[in-house]
């Protein structure tokens, strides 16, 4: 998707307005979708750059765990979850290159429960195209944990503090 919009379109599988089945590459670098179960729900890799994923049930839902983004993509406000990640599966978005202004991510934990002393990884990339810029300027939280960072500093999803770590406890 490079533009316009896609709104309330249930494709065959999941109610979702783009589907990828297995092997398949889902782009989006513009345009808008909104208004659906699952904005995008994929068995294969996406990659997201630009537009924006809101008000759906749930943003991105990779089966694979397979979802880079870059540039300033805004997948946030959809009602259940922005991008699910599931660390039972190890999942982490990569940061395929620079975030920019306007870049808007939200973040769903699921499938694990992280603390102080095991929190788990949510991005894999984010220093080597983002070192000088806090994680809370990119990224959010949807449920009750937090971001690291640093090694003694903590993000909640409601106070974006500053730092450079994107960990999840």
């Amino acid at each position: 998707l490079q533009g316009g919009t896609l709104i309330g379109n249930t494709s065959y599988q999941y109610n979702s307005a783009v589907f990828g089945g297995n092997n398949t590459n889902t782009t989006i670098s513009g345009g808008k979708i909104t208004g659906d179960v699952y904005g995008i729900h994929s068995y294969g890799n996406v990659t997201v750059s630009g537009g924006e994923i809101s008000g759906n049930t749930t943003g991105i839902w990779s089966q694979t765990n397979s979802v880079s983004v870059s540039g300033n993509p805004v997948i946030a406000n959809n009602t259940n979850a922005n991008v699910m990640l599931y660390h039972g599966d190890a999942s982490v978005l990569t940061i395929a290159g620079e975030l920019t202004a306007g870049a808007n991510i939200g973040i769903t934990e699921g499938g694990s429960n992280p603390t102080d002393n095991a929190p788990v990884t949510i991005t894999s990339g984010y220093g080597t195209y983002n070192s000088n810029v806090s994680p809370g300027t990119y990224f959010s939280l949807d449920n009750n944990g937090q971001i690291q960072t640093s090694p003694t500093e903590y993000m909640r999803s409601e106070e974006r503090r500053v730092g450079k770590e994107c960990r999840s406890r």
